[in-house]
Parts: C-alpha cells; sequence; structure tokens
C-alpha cells in the first residue's frame, strides 16, 4: 500500500462499482451475467460515467462494523429492479448477505479498490429524473450462515487462528505484529464472530480491508507506511483538538486507511507530531464537489486507537 502524494480535489476522479449478485442474472446488456461493472473506463474510455457518490466509514473496531452508502445516478430500470430489495427483516438474511458490492476509487484509471462488502439495502428514488440509487453495504454480515464452532486444544500461536478463520471465508490475511499463543481458546458462531470473540481474548485489533484480514496489537498499526499530512500534501484548514486527540480534514487519499501512522505539521504546535489514525470518514464523487476525508487521530503512545465498544 502506498501513499499517493498532493491528493487535490482539482484532478481527474475515478469511481468504479462491481456489484454480483447471488443467485440471479443481469439482463439487458449484461444478460446472462451475475455482475455488472459501472464505470470501467478502462474498457470503454470514451464512456460518459455515471455519477457516483459514496460515504465510506472505516472504525477500527473489534466489531469490525466498517460501511458505506452510495449513491449511483442513471442506471436503466431493468438494472435498479434485479438490485433492489425490499428490507433486511422482510427477507432472508443469506439473500442480503451474499449480494456484494465492490467499491474502487482514486485518481487512477483504473482505480484501486477501497472497500468490499455485502449489500443490505438498495432501493430508488423514481419520483427523481436523475434515478438515483440508494446502496447500504455493511462488511459485518458477511458469511453470518456459516457456523462451525472451533474448539483448541493446547497453546495455540494467535496469528494461525486469525489466519485460518480468514481463509474460511475467502479472506487474505496479514499480520503486523501479532506474536502470542492462546489456550486451549473455544469460539462460537460463524467466522466472523470468532474473530471477535478471539479479539476480545487476546487484545488483538482485526481489521478487514479489500479482502483482507490485518491484524495488530491493540494501539499498534496495521499499516507501516506512515501519512505526511500538511497544507502542501492534503490538509484542509487546520487540526482541532479533542478529547482523545486530534481531528483532521483532508482530500481524499485512497491509499490511506485506519491502523496507520499520520505525521502532522501545522501552525497549531500541540497538533504537530506522528498520531495513529482509528477513524476515517469519506466523502467522494466522481463529478460533484466532495472528494474529503475526515479523520480522528489518537496519540499512538497511549494505546487508545480503538473505537469504545
Amino acid at each position: 500500500m502506498s501513499l499517493v502524494t498532493n491528493p487535490t480535489s482539482l484532478k481527474t476522479r475515478y469511481i468504479k462499482c462491481i456489484i454480483t449478485l447471488n443467485n440471479s442474472t443481469f439482463t439487458g446488456s449484461g444478460s446472462g451475467n451475475n455482475t455488472i461493472v459501472i464505470n470501467d473506463q478502462v474498457a470503454n474510455p470514451n464512456m460518459i460515467p455515471f455519477t457516483i457518490t459514496a460515504n465510506i466509514n472505516e472504525t477500527l473496531s473489534q466489531q469490525m462494523d466498517n460501511s458505506v452508502d452510495i449513491t449511483i445516478f442513471g442506471l436503466n430500470s431493468d438494472i435498479i429492479n434485479q438490485i433492489s430489495t425490499i428490507g433486511l427483516v422482510a427477507g432472508s438474511i443469506i439473500n442480503y448477505q451474499l449480494n456484494t458490492i465492490q467499491l474502487y476509487a482514486g485518481y487512477d484509471n483504473p482505480p484501486p479498490l477501497i472497500y468490499t462488502g455485502q449489500i443490505i439495502r438498495a432501493y430508488a428514488d423514481s419520483n427523481d429524473p436523475n434515478r438515483p440509487l440508494h446502496l447500504q453495504s455493511s462488511f459485518t454480515l458477511a458469511n453470518v450462515y456459516k457456523v462451525t464452532a472451533l474448539n483448541l486444544q493446547g497453546n495455540i500461536d494467535i496469528a494461525s487462528v486469525f489466519q485460518n478463520l480468514a481463509s474460511s471465508i475467502g479472506y487474505g490475511f496479514a499480520n503486523n505484529g501479532v506474536t502470542g499463543k492462546i489456550t486451549n481458546p473455544v469460539l462460537i458462531g460463524s467466522p466472523l464472530v470468532q474473530i471477535r470473540q478471539l479479539a476480545i481474548q487476546t487484545g488483538i485489533v482485526p481489521l478487514f480491508k479489500n479482502n483482507v484480514l490485518y491484524i495488530a496489537p491493540l494501539g499498534d498499526v496495521h499499516f507501516n507506511q506512515i501519512l505526511q499530512l500538511d497544507a502542501t500534501s492534503g490538509m484542509i484548514g487546520y487540526p482541532i483538538i479533542d478529547d482523545i486527540g486530534i481531528q483532521v480534514r483532508m482530500y481524499f487519499n485512497p491509499f490511506f486507511s485506519v491502523g496507520q501512522y499520520v505525521n502532522v505539521q501545522s501552525y497549531i504546535k500541540k497538533a504537530n507530531g506522528q498520531w495513529y489514525s482509528y477513524s476515517v470518514n469519506s466523502d467522494i464523487s466522481n463529478n460533484y464537489d466532495q472528494w474529503t476525508s475526515s479523520v480522528r487521530l489518537a496519540l499512538n503512545s497511549l494505546k487508545v486507537g480503538v473505537a469504545p465498544q
């Protein structure tokens, strides 16, 4: 994961979505396929892209509750009808967890992957002539129906248990500093529930991002790259000091994440130095003004970089 330098809203911005249906196929131009790609500007360089807006919420938490709200304008009615859902309570949980979305965004074409998750709600406002399709996605519903209890004997390497759980749901794995062992672990529920239980029992913070499970000890970073942030490299305005650390606004950087260090420099001396990112909320659009992130940072030495449970 490399950090782009000098991000700015004045550069050309690309946003692409890939939506996959679990048990049906798209009709029309995508007939016969269960996957549709929206804004594939590599395959169609002369296309007029659909306008897409997204709000991405990343919080470093043992609950792993990252989410995204996406609006896509101008899709045809066939696609809208096939993606639309009635509601989580009214339908089968399995149907919701398996319709998936991948979100790509950045300055490059093709843009990098920034989010994957399950579509938990999809609906259109047909009273609007722009036919906005609203999608709500959460990572936490993934694989809730795959329930196999885990009962291991002996002193077991903590990282290996996380890795095996990630593999069971098709995710990659990356370990940044977890070295301990756990004795006779018993974990119940779905793989995600078991990962939460293991995280709480061992003091490890898991982070799912782009089809990979990253783990690190509480308060340590998941990624070693340090973002240099000042007025010349993407910071908007000035840092605000809060009860845990500071808050900053910056231009959206597709390679920045929670679980990373940020070196902040501004004329506010108390805010200068290296901080630990534990919350990132980004508002982006390929055609509208928004292309910013609100970031909450804690002093890395305080080991407080996890949101309250």
